[in-house]
């Protein structure tokens, strides 16, 4: 999976209408999202979330999925499958038959 995720940090930059900034409970987020990404015949799109955690520090999460994402459903996708005690150790694996989040090497 790591050249899938250094593709979707190529492929960000050209999809700038593919960012959502919102505010989650008190947490800003911003997603950002690329679709028709595709590794050994899987095709899916892929999501991120840059967030703060409860301290005060930086955190990033990242997902594939089948699932259509797009400006009204990726912050749901976020916050469906994140961390509920904002704990980057606490990821959700599900989705697709791949595992989840993407963690680069």
């Amino acid at each position: 999976m790591p050249i899938a995720f250094r593709e979707f940090h190529t492929l960000k930059p050209l999809a700038p209408k593919q960012v959502l900034e919102t505010d989650v409970e008190g947490h800003y987020q911003r997603l950002s999202w690329v679709h028709d990404l595709e590794h050994e015949g899987f095709r899916f799109a892929a999501f991120d979330c840059l967030t703060y955690n409860d301290e005060g520090e930086v955190v990033y999460f990242a997902w594939i999925t089948n699932l259509p994402v797009r400006n009204d459903t990726v912050c749901e996708l976020a916050n469906h499958v994140a961390w509920p005690d904002r704990n980057p150790r606490h990821w959700a694996r599900q989705w697709y038959e791949l595992p989840g989040p993407i963690v680069p090497d």
